[in-house]
């Protein structure tokens, strides 16, 4: 909003814009762990690398889960709504006689207990209080609603990303509309926030488990890239704006309202201005007066003035 003095006859000239902005963030699990059938008891929540999908061989035809939570709230600005995403996680050992399966991310609907028990290969030890493991949720006595958990109660039914793993190396899991909308969900009810399972879709076939990088791990923690973009934000309500104390001694003055700060500036050229007074947000809706200590000549001088509340909108 700019007001312009010439010939003593001020011109008022009003203008305002909003524009979308975006981005795209970054972030590493702030908790992971894997439930693991062959020993029901035991935490991973330390291990750099952990077991998902079907055993075979020696051990016998036995599950392994894995659980990896993110906090979205934290990296993602208010007012962001996401429009993509996708985990780059890394398989870092697989099988001898691997069976190729494709593996899914489901919505964790329950919360969980990360822990911080490691060891050698498989890993893992004893569950302390708390720790999640395959038959418990918080061991000791915060159970799944079946051992493993139990898709439709502890995971979606739907996956939010599905992904064909062959052998060792790096995958990418594109989230489709469903896990699009989980993200939504967890980040404006971040209440709801309990993570992603990672799980082989043939659970039935033998040596489909992979070992897949944690957060722990030095190199390849799993990554999620969110896309996003800020909706515009309203503009304030721009303030009649007029000159008074002309022609010797001329003032902005304006009504300001509450909770808004002001800027007044001067300029002879459009392309310099100079700030004259910032009015303070203000408890009440007041008319503000802000004179020129240095008025130029009639001809060719400029007013303007910009606002911003607490969310920073101009």
């Amino acid at each position: 909003m700019i007001l312009r003095l010439q010939n003593l006859l001020p011109t008022l000239c009003v203008c305002a814009a909003t524009m979308a902005q975006g981005g795209a963030v970054s972030l590493n699990p702030s908790a992971d762990t894997c439930l693991f059938e062959l020993d029901p008891s035991y935490n991973f929540g330390g291990q750099r690398d952990v077991p998902s999908g079907t055993l075979g061989g020696q051990v016998g035809e036995t599950r392994s889960r894995a659980l990896y939570r993110f906090d979205i709230v934290a990296a993602l600005p208010a007012g962001a709504v996401i429009t993509d995403a996708r985990l780059k996680m890394d398989v870092v050992q697989s099988p001898s006689g691997q069976q190729n399966s494709t593996f899914g991310l489901y919505r964790v609907l329950v919360d969980w207990g990360e822990g911080d028990k490691r060891g050698d290969n498989p890993g893992g030890a004893a569950a302390d209080a708390g720790e999640s493991t395959w038959e418990s949720r918080f061991h000791p006595d915060q159970s799944w609603k079946e051992p493993g958990g139990a898709f439709g109660s502890d995971f979606a039914s739907a996956p939010s990303a599905e992904r064909a793993i062959l052998g060792d190396g790096a995958y990418v899991f594109e989230f489709n509309e469903v896990g699009l909308a989980d993200l939504r969900s967890a980040f404006s009810a971040p209440e709801s926030n309990f993570g992603w399972l990672l799980a082989s879709q043939s659970e039935e076939k033998a040596k489909t488990a992979r070992r897949w990088a944690t957060r722990e791990h030095r190199t390849t923690p799993p990554v999620l890239e969110i896309g996003f973009t800020l909706e515009p934000t309203p503009a304030l309500d721009l303030p009649d704006l007029s000159l008074v104390g002309l022609p010797d001694s001329p003032a902005v003055r304006f009504a300001a309202q509450s909770g808004v700060a002001y800027e007044v500036f001067r300029s002879y050229d459009l392309s310099d201005w100079k700030l004259l007074a910032v009015v303070a947000s203000l408890e009440t809706d007041q008319i503000a007066e802000v004179p020129d200590p240095d008025p130029a000549p009639a001809t060719g001088v400029y007013y303007r003035v910009s606002a911003s509340d607490s969310s920073g909108i101009n």
